[in-house]
């Protein structure tokens, strides 16, 4: 168990940084765009696969640890001593545990619930749209959830899209307004 996620200040606005291609294409131009917010913007990395190309963000950094996104999460900081940021992991108890990184456990926190749907609890997602509305965002911006190629989605790939279109949904119908700054398929 970790403390629960402490919501010390809540944002009007966030941004949920997906694993997707566009995330590291578009970086530049969104970062200016983000960091217009300064301070007042939670930056939330659903997946850690990006998020060096963010990491210059003036906002708050969240990072959503499930199963051996720490792992990842080291990879991407090859120096994890400059991380600044909190790591984020779905409610206890775990299905599949989670690892975070020694380094990083004083800045560990868990949600207390999963409350806007009753899909899952511990998907990237779920955690990225939690920690948003556990923050208070009413507007978040969504980068890198690009979708999948028509010619390329498998059935593991087509169960991840519709898992997350019905999440964005579940999020929406609980009145978050969600806004993809980056092509995407998803509705």
């Amino acid at each position: 168990k970790y403390p629960l996620f402490d919501v010390s200040k809540e944002y009007k606005l966030g941004v949920i940084i997906g694993g997707g291609l566009t995330a590291a294409v578009k970086a530049q131009a969104i970062l200016e765009f983000v960091n217009q917010f300064g301070s007042e913007i939670a930056i939330i990395h659903a997946s850690s696969k990006n998020s060096l190309a963010y990491s210059s963000a003036k906002g708050k950094h969240f990072y959503c640890l499930v199963g051996n996104e720490g792992n990842r999460l080291t990879n991407v900081f090859k120096n994890i001593e400059e991380f600044a940021g909190v790591c984020v992991l779905p409610p206890s108890p775990r299905k599949m545990g989670t690892f975070v990184p020694k380094t990083l456990i004083n800045d560990t926190m868990e949600l207390s619930e999963v409350s806007f749907t009753d899909l899952l609890n511990d998907s990237h997602t779920t955690i990225a749209l939690q920690t948003a509305i556990d923050l208070g965002i009413r507007n978040c911006f969504v980068i890198g959830y690009d979708g999948y190629a028509d010619e390329t989605v498998g059935n593991k790939e087509q169960e991840l899209f519709v898992e997350n279109e019905t999440l964005f949904n579940d999020a929406q119908q609980k009145g978050m307004n969600l806004t993809a700054l980056t092509p995407t398929k998803y509705k």
